[in-house]
């Protein structure tokens, strides 16, 4: 008998029951939205008031909506931030029958295209942080499934939201970026900085999810903006808007 095995589906369905209790498989549906970030932000009514109606499933929240005069449903969740979490709930997600999650968070701009306050699509990310690394045995770009991050992008330039996309480096230590980490991976062609996306991803391929991310830009070494509170708060809202309304078209 293999035990290293047997523990693994143990822990699996431990941390099953962690989230979801005793709900069955197949509860969340197959559309997963995670906020990452500040979860006071993504908790407020901006988020509820797009529901119709809202049922709690274990620590997620299931719902239907409307968007574009078109009705969607999925669940969705506020785990905060860092890759361990990404790794626990998008695996008991898969588990519950999820098979496309749309992260919505931020990052850090790296590149001179990469405005704060505005949008970005992470069309790769690469994988520092030491969760994505003990999955995958050291670090490596991940891939956005492109169908979902066609259907953010064509919604978002419909909507005439104006949007940068790029790589994005997945890290975990936040507090040792300095200047010279942060000019290397300028150089390098990476277009900002997050904590979250290479996990998803990563996660996402092995598991057989479609994956993707649009973040909103919070800061970057390379501009100062004094208005950033108030276009930060507008891109929340498109946001949220754009990713509900792209997953009703990519759930068909």
């Amino acid at each position: 008998m293999d035990r290293q095995k047997d523990w693994r589906e143990h822990i699996r369905e431990t941390a099953y029951r962690w989230l979801l209790g005793e709900r069955p498989r197949g509860c969340l549906g197959e559309n997963l939205l995670l906020l990452f970030g500040n979860p006071d932000e993504f908790d407020a009514p901006r988020v509820k008031e797009k529901f119709d109606s809202v049922e709690q499933v274990g620590v997620f929240l299931k719902g239907r909506y409307r968007v574009a005069g078109q009705e969607g449903l999925l669940s969705y969740t506020t785990p905060k931030f860092g890759a361990p979490i990404v790794s626990h709930y998008v695996e008991v997600a898969a588990m519950a029958g999820v098979k496309r999650i749309i992260s919505v968070g931020y990052v850090g701009g790296l590149a001179d295209d990469v405005r704060v306050g505005e949008l970005f699509l992470c069309d790769r990310a690469m994988g520092l942080d030491g969760t994505t690394r003990s999955y995958f045995g050291g670090p490596r770009e991940f891939a956005a499934t492109p169908r979902l991050s066609a259907a953010l992008e064509k919604t978002a330039r419909a909507a005439g939201v104006g949007l940068s996309r790029g790589t994005v480096v997945s890290i975990d230590a936040l507090m040792l970026e300095c200047s010279a980490w942060v000019a290397e991976w300028r150089a390098a062609g990476y277009g900002a900085v997050d904590l979250e996306t290479a996990c998803l991803f990563g996660l996402g391929e092995k598991l057989g999810l479609e994956c993707a991310a649009l973040h909103i830009v919070s800061d970057s070494p390379y501009r100062s903006d004094t208005d950033r509170e108030a276009r930060h708060m507008a891109s929340l809202d498109d946001q949220l808007r754009i990713a509900l309304e792209s997953m009703i078209g990519a759930g068909r």
